[in-house]
């Protein structure tokens, strides 16, 4: 009841399912439907994607509820990316970010996912939509130091480096941004690694360095080491809205929802401005 009740408030108040209300309650059954019989589901996703989700895989259902589970964030790097551009996913998943990327924007992706059977998932996606030219998916954790860590698996979107004396983990390699990325020019960051965001960003100086890396998506936007880390890169915090294409600063004593981090504002305001509209669950963005 907690998760649907949750599920309801978040798209409730989310800008593309405005209008289609009874499109969403069909999906809404049918993919619960689905989960509840098969393991494992291809399902079409947006602007041509496809996409193999497990049943067990619940950190992706919002995307298939309202095309863009993430609007603000998604929009964002569907505006910001163009071809030829590298972006960077720390944290992959099943490769929703990484899609939208390379898949639709036709940016090149770095994208980095520890736990082994949701990194087979995402190169299973890639190959699926044809993108293996264009994405490097690489089985490793990203920290500050180099070696071997224990990761945790089996918990979707929560898999991490290990928590808890009884999860269930393997050794996965270890590694540090800047020996894999450090001279690749990246556009756009992303890191969601479920708390160790600063381990990944000390071990990022020459990616944070950088000129041609605008902007940063960092799930631990609340947590004082990462967002120090950014400051001293000169990042700060930022509000998009996809469908005036707005970005305006975020004064730092405020407490809503805003992973965004950029550094130069004009520089990413010229790019977002001139990004094509795309159709996506019957809105343009």
């Amino acid at each position: 009841m907690k998760n649907l009740l949750g599920t309801i408030r978040f798209l409730a108040r989310h800008p593309l399912v405005k209008g289609e209300e009874v499109s969403l309650l069909y999906r809404y059954l049918a993919w619960q439907i689905k989960t509840r019989i098969h393991d494992e589901i291809e399902v079409p996703w947006i602007l041509g994607l496809r996409m193999i989700v497990g049943s067990k895989n619940k950190g992706f259902n919002g995307n298939i509820y309202a095309g863009l589970m993430e609007y603000n964030e998604m929009g964002f790097l569907l505006h910001l990316l163009g071809s030829e551009d590298l972006f960077i996913d720390i944290g992959a998943h099943i490769g929703s970010y990484t899609m939208l990327a390379s898949g639709v924007c036709g940016a090149r992706t770095l994208s980095f996912e520890g736990a082994d059977e949701t990194a087979a998932l995402l190169r299973r996606n890639v190959t699926l939509n044809n993108l293996d030219h264009l994405v490097e998916v690489r089985e490793v954790a990203v920290l500050d130091a180099t070696g071997e860590v224990e990761f945790r698996r089996g918990h979707d979107v929560w898999n991490r480096i290990k928590f808890r004396r009884d999860d269930d983990v393997r050794w996965v390699p270890m590694v540090k941004l800047d020996d894999v990325a450090g001279q690749s020019h990246a556009i756009m960051l992303k890191i969601d690694t479920n708390g160790t965001s600063d381990r990944v960003l000390a071990g990022a100086h020459l990616v944070l360095s950088d000129s041609a890396l605008l902007a940063v998506r960092c799930e631990d936007q609340f947590s004082e080491a990462p967002v120090a880390i950014l400051a001293k890169y000169e990042f700060k915090r930022a509000a998009y809205d996809p469908a005036s294409r707005t970005l305006t600063a975020v004064e730092p004593a405020d407490t809503r929802y805003y992973p965004l981090f950029v550094r130069d504002f004009d520089a990413v305001r010229t790019r977002v401005r001139s990004a094509p509209r795309r159709q996506i669950m019957g809105h343009w963005v």
